[in-house]
């Protein structure tokens, strides 16, 4: 047996509207689909409400990449401070500063610690600026250079960069996350890299998003 069902909508032209606050119809083009398509960039929204953040190892903390796993060793760590927040990683980086050598290719890698560690002592040598221009006033902490959280055998792969010439100041290496890493309350994000060929020094950094999540059992 078929229902009848009446939905109402607007129709949206080619402008786009300055909707006021309260109850919206939804909008239709005219053939009757409604619009569902994305009205601006991927967490462009996340940033305009001021919960864009990024940090990265100073100039000063620049570091030489080596060729092995690292067991303890988190070049720059990401504590969250906060008692309800999480932190949404949303992409990793690396550049090195000086000649990489011979080293052609790199490997990000990351991992979360276990919740409920002590907070590092917050390193304020790594800035935290954000990604909509506002200062910064949440709790999240930060670490270079540290030992205290990443455990051996728990990084991952996170992304790669190959193909660099040898001698190449500036290459690097980016991972685009999309917010596929949520580090709870209480938690750490630590990462560092992989070079081919141990040579150079490189500066790392974290770009992530601070927001109330239902994380679940």
């Amino acid at each position: 047996m078929s229902i009848a069902a009446e939905l109402q909508g607007n129709v949206r032209t080619t402008s786009r509207e300055d909707l006021a606050a309260g109850v919206q119809n939804v909008y239709l083009n005219n053939g009757g689909d409604v619009i569902v398509a994305q009205g601006l960039p991927p967490l462009a929204e996340l940033a305009r409400l001021g919960q864009g953040w990024s940090v990265r190892t100073p100039l000063a903390n620049a570091f030489q990449p080596v060729a092995a796993m690292p067991t303890t060793l988190a070049n720059i760590v990401l504590y969250n401070g906060h008692a309800t927040k999480s932190l949404i990683i949303s992409n990793v980086w690396a550049v090195t500063q000086t000649s990489i050598a011979a080293a052609t290719s790199f490997s990000l890698l990351a991992q979360i610690s276990n919740a409920g560690v002590a907070a590092p002592t917050d390193n304020t040598a790594a800035l935290i600026t954000s990604r909509s221009g506002k200062a910064y006033g949440g709790s999240s902490k930060r670490a270079i250079a540290n030992t205290a959280f990443a455990i051996a055998d728990k990084w991952t792969c996170v992304g790669t960069s190959e193909g660099h010439p040898s001698t190449a100041i500036g290459a690097g290496a980016f991972a685009d996350l999309l917010g596929g890493w949520i580090v709870p309350p209480a938690a750490c994000f630590c990462v560092n890299i992989v070079a081919s060929t141990a040579g150079g020094t490189m500066i790392q950094g974290i770009d992530w998003f601070e927001a109330e999540l239902d994380l679940g059992g």
